[in-house]
């Protein structure tokens, strides 16, 4: 394989890395004659991200045929950041063109191909500089998990669309937290009504070692109303209460702001996940976020409860059946998932009325390990 990128397009090629870095530690490459795929899984299975790219995106795009005539596909996995870093150094203006191949395929390649012993896989990043000169990257790369997380668009129940741009403003007042700093949320909750949708989190800082410092530890709950017209389009079934990860969401954003394209959000509840789509002249992203189906604000957790009751209410029984028959398997997986949640919960509403949210591990996005190589 080999592909080669021109100075506008690294530029794209490197933001859509950015993202995936944010979200695991692994990219997993899929190229074949049709398509070309850069994916990220993080560690904890509870979000996905995938780009494709179509081949004439890229200046030069070459693969090698396989052997008995069958259709060229190439997967591997590589380090994120090691991937990122030559495709974004200090000098990035002076690069005028980048190639990217793989030293496995052609063995007279790899013993041509000085700095490299014979037999060694590596994937190989050349910059093409100002002046002549020519930078070499060579990372290791390995076997690709070519894992898809399996969420089918068609089942959700709810929609809407929204402007990166806008987005970014209402999420600029949500700070993530950081090992550096006590301060900052994980998630964020989207409560989901007829006329006004409300986006919220709550800080879940330590308590204070001190008396000096009550007033600085103190939990912080954020929160903001927005109203329904400020979407491009806003189809919502019953009054869904979703919680996601922000640090994903954000990063999402981020890109899609730099290409100022809207983002396409489908979900159907708490628990189900939830499924983000853009797309710009150079490329198609689709993202699949596991949600839960608590309140991370306990003070208005009453609230939460009347609107999915509100909401189960207003489904169509073939949907009741659906989720019902969805509850059963994951009970199935996990027994004693609900009395453990159901529990903490009323714990947590009896010893604070503001204590922070109540962590629920993430549902697996990818039960048994399940492969769909698309």
């Amino acid at each position: 394989m080999e592909i080669a990128l021109a100075g506008s397009q690294i530029k794209e090629f490197s933001r859509c890395l950015t993202c995936l870095t944010r979200f695991g530690e692994d990219i997993d490459v899929s190229a074949t004659a049709q398509h070309f795929k850069i994916s990220s899984i993080n560690s904890s299975r509870s979000a996905f991200g995938v780009f494709n790219f179509d081949p004439d995106f890229f200046s030069r795009y070459d693969l090698i045929a396989q052997p008995g005539g069958e259709s060229p596909h190439v997967s591997f996995s590589v380090t994120a950041k090691a991937f990122l870093a030559p495709l974004k150094p200090r000098s990035a203006a002076s690069i005028e063109s980048c190639s990217i191949s793989l030293t496995n395929e052609n063995p007279e390649r790899i013993i041509d191909d000085d700095g490299i012993e014979g037999g060694e896989c590596r994937l190989v990043v050349r910059l093409h500089c100002q002046h002549g000169v020519i930078k070499t990257h060579r990372l290791t790369y390995g076997n690709s998990n070519q894992l898809y997380a399996r969420a089918n668009r068609g089942e959700c129940t709810s929609f809407w669309i929204a402007s990166s741009r806008v987005l970014k403003d209402w999420t600029d007042h949500f700070h993530l937290r950081t090992s550096s700093s006590s301060g900052g949320t994980e998630e964020i909750s989207f409560y989901h009504g007829e006329t006004s949708c409300r986006l919220k989190s709550f800080g879940d800082d330590p308590p204070p070692s001190g008396p000096d410092d009550a007033l600085v530890s103190r939990p912080l709950a954020t929160e903001l109303v927005v109203e329904t017209d400020d979407f491009d389009r806003y189809d919502i079934v019953g009054e869904p209460l979703i919680t996601f990860a922000l640090k994903e969401f954000k990063a999402i954003i981020t890109l899609a702001d730099t290409v100022n394209a809207l983002l396409d959000v489908a979900f159907t509840k708490g628990g189900s996940p939830i499924l983000i789509e853009t797309k710009s002249d150079f490329f198609t992203a689709t993202f699949v976020i596991a949600t839960t189906d608590f309140d991370s604000g306990t003070p208005d957790a009453s609230d939460a409860t009347k609107a999915r009751a509100k909401s189960e209410s207003r489904q169509p029984s073939t949907t009741a059946a659906a989720a019902a028959k969805s509850a059963l398997k994951a009970s199935s997986r996990n027994p004693t998932s609900n009395n453990t949640n159901n529990n903490a919960n009323s714990n947590k509403n009896s010893a604070n009325a503001t204590a922070g949210p109540s962590h629920q591990k993430k549902w697996n996005l990818f039960p048994n390990d399940t492969m769909d190589t698309d």
